[in-house]
């Protein structure tokens, strides 16, 4: 029966399906012979065990029990697989029910992880060679349900135990099947195909199974190899996909999104290959489906696809798109540039891409153009082949088709411009010198394809719809236009480029072609013109329907500012274009100010405002528009100010404004201030100036205005210069008094005068007043618009005396007391507005006379009635007001809310200089009026730089500044003042204290002439405050003489104030003036001795003259300033310390003083280095104040007395032997009166120094001391359980460890709890644990508590977490892990149990112990793992017992340990690496261990002896199993293993390989006789030994064995490139020639497809093999490296390049070589001119092999021989290294051991200078960003010999800054090394001294801490003492 029938409801005459309750039920079924029944019972059982799609199994399931209990009796289903065998081939329904049923087993059983080993027999069984076959034989049967079940059930083995099995299935599915092809066709008939998932037909159990082999679940080495090997398989399932159901479709683009294009391990350019253009086009073909086919409205195909093909095609650098060079041609050679396919051809890499879009229906579907677009905004280099080859038609016609095309071409176009592309590819922040060529450049602009003619003849067409699509199209083109001309300029600057520069030439070419393609201008004119005319010419809407008109006037619009938008950029783009036509641009503002005055329609208020910021654009960038040029009746200006009066809209105002100060600004008429231009128009819209009555500019009145400014304007044109001088005798008939009570003339400030076109305003207005004449009404708004204007025209006055001749000369010429006399009436209107502003100009200066109270006024403004009202409006109804804050925060707002808000503020402060002017009588109002002052000071700040610097000079420069600057101030004053200064100047500011010198000075000699006394005393301090730095001493000075002495009060204050400002003076203070400011702070300290601020600063002063050399370190207050602070601050502190002279001070102030300070310990202690005469004052006073004396302070003097002793027979050392009983019971009884949890670092430095000093005589102390330590550490450590233990507490555990190692012996009960705390709390603290493994090595400890703290850590829950596998993933080596899990941290933890372990090994070593540590072996040769193989022999040396069974066990549990199944959990990759990179150092023994830590390799010893236990097992393994071990690459190791230096080893292996090459003799291996016939070769390089014999095996060539590991691996990933060519080799070969190099000429000059891999793989085996003297040998027989020379020399293949390198690295690694290489084949004259053109990222190995060169060289030969040359030609080799611009510190650390070692060869080495020198600029510039705390890296530096697997691999992986200082120091340390090692001093010897004491201080100084720094540092107070 099949399985579709049993899957069918039963229909009413069916019978009842039987149902297994028991498992004895189906023992009893399986044993019937009857095949009916069979069928029945096994498809029962079946129906009965399946699981339904997504559902999901409960553990207590009844089929799982019943399943349970039937597989308990029979193991492995061995019934069913019984009557599998007797089935013979024609019962093909028993069959099918048989592999039906092992399907469900295995699908319900792999529901449960707890359930899998019930299947894992069933599993092994079907993936064995009997049953497999027969499954791979069932898919090409014509029995439908029989392959249907089949492909179900090689499912449920993808699917089991989370895919485990997939490497099998692989490997073993009948892939070359020509029946597979037939599967992918056989689709469900009829039925719903939204099920295909949940009861799948065979296409898609089929497509289901390819799809498992690259789920994410799936290996990232299983998907590769899939994906090389059947790329075609899978690359077919797309071929039915646009016929596939949603699910499934889904299914298959899910699955390739996630498990193959997410995957970062599988190679890109395999990915690329599966998904090549047919696959593209396939799912393309997806968007054809637009409807949703699912329960859910989103499941729609074409979405699905649409997404996809956005995440795959539209990223660059992701998927199937490149990075490429944009507009810039393919560059071929380019061999580091990404490629899209091995075959990529044209003249761009996306070529899939290119094909994909040309196959896109852009014009059809949305969601196709949408992914057009995005794929040629991710390669713009795509554009330009694109309109060729597309099916785009642009000939204007009215079709939706060329709408679409024509918007789509404008959306291509107005893709951005790919300006990241003009830049180098090696150098990002660099421009490419060469622009791209104009063809690529104008086809991103102007497509070539008859794009002018189209464009023209879509202007002209009848159509508006087409017209409307045109423009727009052009307008999109012309906008590309512009930002290309801006992006190129912007490279021309950044480059420099003059005129004849390559992007400027370009430039002029690209503007040339675009002229080219663009319509001609009179289309474009011809087409504004024509829907100009329609706008004017709209019939009325009252005459017509009401939708007729509204369509009429939007379309209209539309058009007109498409038109006029095109006009616009034609003038901005192409002025040359424009300039070849007659055109008036006057025309176009007559044209938009008629349209604006006709009529109006909200529909196209929008459209309309912005048609008309088009033409006013234009206008202003034309230069042909002319202000006072007529068209028609009206200037163009009276134009542009009707235009300005009737429009709502603030753009178009704003554009109005701008225009007009442009074009007036270069005449006579506002030549002098082009900003004077607003308050004209502002008064011409603003409403009249009253605090009662506003009233509105009505449109007459505005018209008049008009009319009347417009006649002035053209009056003055025509005689400006009577005006101007009209208007300077006007002025200079009256001195005017600026700001600092001078007289000027106007002609010196030019800028505050008020145009001269007002004198024009005045005279006219003055005529029309003419007694002989009537008053016409139109002068009534005119008077209006002057009152106006007078009123803001003060608003950049400096002062009112420049408007009131001006006002007074306007008054004079009204003559209005003859008018009053004829006409009474319209005169008496007049005299009341002239009234009016003389009041209004009184008010300016001294506010309202009817003043509001502030109650009142915010009233007012609550209420609306003055609400958003402009800051002039307001000041003038503001006077008492203003004192209170609400008040002034209303004014700040008006002038924020101004448009130009940088002329809204300086206008605000003129106004306000005017109002303070007036009032400076009035406390008050002044206090206000300066508050508000200072409020606006502070929105100054918002402000661009340059904006805020002129406010500044503003504020400075008015008139009541300046008053108020030079007079003394009563104390509300003076705060207000202050409020001020402190808003608008910075004290710590040199500029700004620049800007107020005169002030300060002023007040500075008031102070040294009359003394501080009073108001005028304390008004002195604010600007005292901006002293600069020789005004600062002067004042020390002349306070330090007592001449100030008259009031200490204010004197003290004025300390007090200047506290912040004397560090910043000492610093740049001259270094010959130290002593003398260090005498005159004393001085003043002593005339001042209340003073609290004088004692740090003479602290600072003091500690500035010596370099950083406390014997502990820096003070611990120094020590939260950074390193990189510090840095810098010496540099500055020793420019002063290399010429300043020392004067002795008086240290006797100081030790006499009442109450000693932290800042009087120091300045006592500094004294006593840098005035060495102080020590005697100093000892006495020890002597008499030794009981008294706080430890803290006898603790630093003591110190500082003992390190500064110059000689043993020094005066303090004399001494201190009287002083020793004192200052012992002082310490001790310090020592007793602490509480039981403290413990300072003070208390142990003078512990640890007494000790030093005192000998036995301390030890009691020193006992004390730890037994109150041990209690303070239980406390902090158990205290510190989740939070880290600061630096303070890790100095004083490091202090206590010195401490402790000078005592006799260790309380061990004191000790205990401090380590069981420890090891509990601090697992994750490597700094911790290293102090508990040094107090394990010196205590005396129980074997009972070592056990029990080795417990303790083995049994720690987080120990796996932290010690975990070092086998890492060779592209992850280098990422930095979390904190609790660095290589530091591991090293601590295995140092501390490697230090229990061995205490007492009888002990130690149980079971209970070294079970949990096996799980934390990775096998490798790393540190952590060699520590604790050490552990595991030491468990073999003492229990006497293997400790094989517990490193079996890794890949297992214990019980079932099999060597088998460790070593299938090794990776073969890093077993292989291993292979490639073999320790020749290793030995079978441990004798060595951890000489070279390295954790990318495997250890071989630990391999080899797996593999032993292999055979030692004697198991029978079929063919399968076998393959497996092969495919781990442990035999290739093996094989490599012969070339070991050890015999030992050679012959452990050469047993090995003996072993299992009879063990493979009987296997049926389909690879069996290739891998017999490799081992025979091996075999016959063996000559016969006889019995018995103990000599070891003889060494083969490592390039003999080497090339058979490659053989070996290849053979059995035939994928790999290498295998036909080591097989051809083989195979040619009866024999191996052991001394030559194998396929050496074939590869190295192939020329095959693959020339430059096979190259590269070449070069990295000559570098792999070159091990020793007979490798050697083999390479100089075929002069092999000239060959490998030549071909580096100017080759660019990255991967031939450090291939090359690391096989030069191994020939320098040997003594033997280098001789020969420098002589014979001229080494270091290739490597010069290799370093003429160093690549990026070579520089560190360049360095290891110049290293290795001079470690490892025979100097004797060499200088014979070159007559020392070659150290001058290594030396130039470096310096070409440090030119380079960027050295990480790893190259800088590198360079410097090379540097050192040159020194020291040769110190006469006149590039010295030079190197050190280059290298002393690096290092500064890595000082930017150092962390304070120095850790040293898990893995030291590496030493010479340099070998090329470690090549490429940084000290500091990643610039990881974590241990950036300790690298740093290194560096110092190194430099000052190289200095020291001169004959002569160098240039920078101090700054570089410096650092090193600087680091020392932050490393500290003991053994973990910077030794060379400590004896610089000895030295160095030697020198200071001398």
């Amino acid at each position: 029966m099949s399985g579709k029938k049993d899957n069918k409801t039963a229909g009413p005459s069916k019978p009842v399906e039987r149902k297994f309750n028991h498992a004895r039920d189906i023992s009893v079924a399986l044993q019937d012979q009857n095949e009916a029944n069979m069928t029945k019972s096994l498809t029962a059982l079946r129906n009965q065990l399946t699981v339904k799609y997504e559902e999901r199994v409960s553990v207590t399931d009844e089929r799982i029990l019943l399943l349970q209990g039937w597989l308990a009796s029979s193991p492995g289903a061995r019934d069913v697989f019984g009557v599998w065998e007797q089935c013979s081939t024609r019962q093909q329904t028993l069959q099918a029910a048989i592999v039906s049923l092992l399907s469900a087993i295995v699908t319900l059983l792999s529901s449960h992880y707890s359930l899998q080993p019930l299947a894992a027999p069933i599993v092994n069984a079907l993936l064995s060679s009997q049953w497999l076959p027969k499954l791979n034989g069932y898919l090409s049967s014509t029995h439908r349900d029989l392959i249907l079940f089949v492909l179900k059930l090689f499912n449920s083995l993808s699917l089991y135990a989370g895919g485990q099995e997939r490497k099998l299935l692989l490997e073993a599915f009948a892939w070359e099947s020509k029946s597979l092809t037939k599967l992918l066709n056989m689709r469900r008939r009829g039925g719903d195909a939204r099920s295909n998932l949940a009861v799948p037909d065979i296409r898609s159990l089929f497509i289901l199974f390819i799809l498992s082999l690259v789920d994410p679940s799936t290996s990232s080495s299983v998907k590769a190899a899939f994906l090389e090997q059947r790329r075609e398989i899978f690359t077919s399932t797309f071929k039915g996909l646009p016929e596939d159901s949603y699910p499934l479709a889904r299914k298959i683009l899910e699955v390739c999104w996630s498990g193959i294009w997410l995957d970062q391990k599988i190679k890109r350019s395999c990915k690329v290959a599966v998904f090549q253009e047919s696959t593209i086009t396939q799912i393309t073909k997806l968007y054809e489906r637009k409807a949703s086919e699912g329960p859910d409205p989103d499941d729609i195909p074409a979405d699905l696809a649409h997404h996809f093909l956005l995440a795959v095609c539209t990223s660059p650098g992701v998927g199937v798109c490149f990075r490429d060079r944009g507009w810039y041609p393919r560059e071929t050679s380019d061999t580091g540039a990404e490629v899209s396919t091995k075959k990529a051809s044209g003249l761009v890499y996306n070529r899939i891409l290119g094909n994909v879009l040309n196959g896109l229906k852009i014009n059809e579907d949305s969601r196709q153009q949408e992914l057009a677009l995005r794929i040629l905004k991710a390669c713009p280099e795509l554009v330009a082949g694109y309109w060729a080859g597309s099916s785009l038609t642009l000939e204007p016609r009215l079709s939706s088709k060329w709408i679409a095309n024509i918007a789509f071409l404008g959306s291509v176009i107005s893709q951005p411009v790919p300006i990241a592309t003009f830049k180098l590819p090696t150098a990002q922040d660099l421009y490419n010198p060469s622009a791209p060529t104009v063809t690529a450049i104008v086809e991103n602009i102007l497509p070539s394809a008859n794009i002018k003619v189209h464009l023209s003849r879509g202007l002209q067409s009848t159509s508006a719809l087409v017209q409307h699509c045109t423009a727009l199209a052009l307008a999109k083109c012309l906008t590309k236009y512009h930002s290309v001309m801006q992006a190129f300029q912007t490279i021309e600057n950044a480059l420099n480029e003059g005129s004849d520069g390559r992007w400027s030439a370009r430039r002029t070419e690209l503007e040339r072609e675009v002229r080219r393609r663009v319509p001609e201008l009179q289309v474009v004119l011809a087409f504004a013109q024509q829907k100009g005319q329609d706008i004017l010419q709209e019939p009325d809407a009252a005459t017509t329907s009401a939708k007729a008109p509204i369509a009429n006037a939007s379309k209209n619009a539309l058009l007109l500012e498409c038109a006029q938008r095109l006009l616009w950029l034609y003038h901005q783009l192409l002025p040359n274009l424009v300039s070849e036509a007659r055109f008036d641009v006057g025309k176009l503002l007559q044209t938009t100010y008629a349209a604006e005055s006709g009529r109006s329609s909200e529909v196209t208020a929008g459209i309309d405002t912005l048609r008309h910021l088009h033409v006013l654009r234009l206008l202003g960038s034309s230069d042909q528009f002319s202000w006072s040029a007529k068209t028609g009746p009206h200037s163009n200006f009276g134009t542009l100010l009707k235009f300005y009066i009737s429009t709502r809209s603030s753009a178009i105002r704003s554009a109005i404004q701008s225009l007009l100060e442009r074009s007036l600004s270069g005449n006579l008429m506002f030549q002098h201030d082009a900003d004077e231009v607003s308050l004209w128009l502002e008064s011409l819209t603003r409403t009249r100036i009253d605090s009662t009555n506003g009233q509105a500019l009505k449109d007459e009145d505005a018209r008049a205005i008009i009319s009347f400014w417009d006649d002035c304007a053209q009056r003055y044109m025509k005689t400006p210069y009577r005006y101007i001088e009209e208007q300077r005798s006007l002025l200079s008939s009256t001195d005017i008094v600026m700001g600092d009570k001078s007289p000027s003339t106007v002609t010196d400030h030019p800028e505050t005068c008020p145009s001269p076109l007002l004198m024009v305003f005045v005279d006219q207005v003055c005529a029309k007043m003419n007694p002989q004449k009537t008053i016409d009404s139109d002068i009534y708004p005119i008077f209006r618009f002057l009152h106006r204007l007078f009123i803001r025209l003060a608003s950049k006055a400096p002062s009112l005396s420049l408007l009131r001749p001006i006002v007074d000369y306007f008054k004079s010429g009204l003559q209005l007391e003859e008018r009053l006399l004829s006409e009474a009436a319209p005169a008496f209107t007049i005299v009341q507005e002239v009234q009016a502003l003389t009041v209004d100009l009184a008010r300016v200066e001294e506010g309202p006379v009817a003043q509001k109270p502030a109650a009142e006024f915010l009233e007012l403004t609550s209420e609306g009635e003055v609400h958003g009202s402009d800051f002039l409006t307001l000041f003038l109804q503001v006077k008492d007001a203003v004192t209170d804050k609400a008040c002034r925060d209303i004014l700040v707002e008006a002038v924020l809310r101004e448009p130009v808000r940088v002329l809204a503020l300086k206008r605000s402060l003129a106004l306000l200089n005017h109002r303070l002017v007036a009032c400076s009588d009035h406390n008050e109002i002044w206090g206000g009026l300066l508050l508000l002052v200072s409020a606006i000071a502070q929105e100054v700040k918002r402000l661009p730089a340059e904006h805020v610097l002129s406010v500044k000079l503003l504020v400075l420069q008015m008139s009541s500044f300046k008053g108020c600057s030079s007079s003394v101030l009563n104390e509300g004053r003076r705060h207000d003042l202050v409020t001020l200064l402190h808003q608008l100047l910075d004290e710590h500011d040199e500029t700004d204290r620049n800007l107020i010198v005169e002030h300060v000075s002023y007040w500075f000699q008031l102070v040294a002439n009359n003394g501080i006394t009073g108001d005028e005393g304390e008004t002195a301090l604010l600007w005292m405050r901006y002293m600069s730095t020789s005004q600062i001493w002067t004042f020390i000075d002349l306070a330090s003489s007592g001449e100030l002495l008259s009031n200490e009060s204010p004197l003290e204050a004025v300390v007090d104030l200047l506290l912040s400002r004397l560090p910043e003076a000492l610093r740049q203070s001259d270094a010959m003036q130290h002593p003398q400011r260090l005498e005159q702070l004393v001085r003043l300290q002593s005339i001042l001795p209340n003073s609290n601020a004088l004692e740090p600063i003479l602290a600072l002063a003091i500690n500035a003259q010596i370099p950083p050399i406390y014997p502990t370190g820096l003070e611990h207050s120094s020590t939260e300033t950074s390193i990189t602070v510090a840095l810098a601050l010496s540099r500055q502190q020793n420019r002063r310390r290399a010429k300043q002279s020392r004067n002795d001070l008086n240290i006797s102030q100081f030790l006499s003083a009442a109450s000693w300070t932290s800042h009087t310990r120091q300045i006592v202690v500094d004294l006593l280095y840098v005035q060495p005469t102080t020590r005697p004052q100093v000892l006495l006073w020890v002597r008499e104040n030794v009981g008294t004396c706080s430890v803290d302070n006898l603790a630093a003097i003591v110190l500082a007395l003992v390190d500064s002793a110059s000689a043993p027979e020094d005066l303090v050392l004399r001494n201190i032997s009287s002083l020793r009983q004192g200052i012992l019971d002082v310490v001790s009884a310090e020592c007793r009166s602490l509480k039981s949890s403290a413990i300072t670092l003070e208390l142990l430095d003078i512990t640890s120094t007494l000790h030093s000093a005192c000998g036995e005589d301390a030890n009691k102390l020193v006992q004390g001391i730890l037994d109150h330590a041990w209690t303070w550490a239980v406390d902090t450590l158990s205290s510190q359980n989740t939070i880290s233990i600061d630096e303070y507490e890790y100095k004083t555990l490091e202090l206590l460890t010195t401490l402790f190692h000078k005592s006799a012996n260790l309380k061990s009960h004191l000790v205990e709890p401090v380590i069981a705390v420890a090891v509990q709390n601090h697992l994750t603290d490597a700094k911790v644990l290293d102090f508990v493994r040094e107090i394990v090595k010196t205590a005396a400890l129980k074997p009972a508590t070592i056990n029990k703290q080795l417990q303790t850590v083995v049994q720690h829950e987080r120990l796996y977490e932290l010690c975990g596998s070092t086998v890492v993933q060779h592209e992850r080596l280098y990422e930095l892990c979390g904190s609790n899990s660095r290589p530091e941290l591991r090293l601590s933890i295995i140092n501390l149990l490697h230090v229990l372990f061995h205490l007492h090994p009888t002990n130690t070593c149980q079971p209970s112990h070294i079970g949990p540590l096996v799980s934390l072996y990775g096998g490798t040769l790393s540190a952590f793992d060699v520590r604790l193989l050490s552990i595991l022999q030491l468990y073999e040396t003492t229990r006497k017992t293997s400790s094989a069974s517990w490193l079996k066990s890794r890949g297992g549990s214990f019980e079932t340990a099999q060597a088998l199944t460790a070593i299938q959990v090794l990776d073969p990759n890093i077993v292989f690496r291993t292979c490639a990179n073999y320790p020749q150092w290793r030995r079978l023994s441990l004798e060595n261990e951890g000489a070279v830590a390295d954790d990318t390799l495997y250890d071989p010893v630990y391999v080899i002896l797996l593999v032993a236990q292999l055979l030692a097992e004697q198991g029978t393994y079929p063919a399968l199993v076998w393959v497996q071990v092969f495919r781990t690459n442990v035999v290739s190791l093996l094989i490599r293993a012969l070339s070991s230096t050890d015999g030992a080893i050679r012959e452990v292996a050469l047993v090995q390989i003996t072993g299992i090459y009879w063990c493979i003799q009987e296997t049926d291996m389909v690879e069996n006789p290739h891998v017999l016939h490799i081992l025979n070769l091996l075999k016959d390089l063996y000559p016969p030994s006889p019995p018995l014999s103990s000599t070891p095996p003889i060494r083969l060539p490592a390039y003999t064995t080497l090339h058979l590991s490659h053989s070996l691996r290849a053979l059995f990933y035939p994928s790999q490139f290498t295998y036909p060519l080591t097989a051809r080799h083989l195979l040619q070969r009866p024999a191996l020639d052991v001394t030559d190099v194998p396929m050496l000429y074939a590869t190295l000059y192939s020329a095959e497809e693959g020339w430059k891999r096979e190259r590269a793989w070449m070069v990295r085996f000559l570098g792999d093999g070159m091990v020793g003297r007979r490798e050697w040998g083999v390479l100089r027989r075929r002069h092999t490296w000239d060959l490998v020379a030549s071909g580096f020399q100017g080759t660019g293949d990255r991967a031939f390049r450090q291939g090359a390198l690391k096989l030069l690295a191994n020939i320098t690694s040997k003594p033997f070589t280098i001789t020969q290489l420098v002589l014979k084949s001229s080494l270091l004259a290739w490597l010069e001119v290799q370093l003429e053109d160093l690549k990026l990222g070579e520089e560190l190995a360049w360095l290891k092999v110049i290293e290795n060169l001079i470690v490892l060289s025979d100097t004797g030969k060499l200088d014979a021989a070159t007559n020392g040359e070659w150290k001058m030609t290594l030396g130039r080799c470096v310096l070409a290294i440090l030119k380079q611009a960027a050295t990480t510190i790893d190259i800088l650390y590198r360079a410097l051991q090379v540097l050192l070692r040159l020194t020291l060869l040769h110190p006469t080495n006149p590039q010295l200078p030079t190197l050190i020198s280059t290298s002393f600029t690096h290092l500064e510039s890595l000082e930017t960003a150092l962390p304070s705390t120095i850790l040293k890296p898990a893995t030291p530096p590496s030493v010479p010999p340099h070998l090329g697997q470690n090549l490429f691999r940084p000290s500091n992986p990643n610039d990881d800054t974590t241990h950036a200082t300790w690298w740093y120091g290194q560096c110092v340390e190194t430099l000052w090394r190289v200095a020291v090692a001169l004959p002569e001093p160098v240039e920078r010897w101090d700054d570089l001294t410096t650092k090193l004491l600087i680091l020392r201080a932050y490393a500290g100084p003991g053994p973990e801490g910077s030794v060379i720094g400590e004896w610089a540092r000895r030295e160095v107070v030697f020198v200071f003492v001398s």
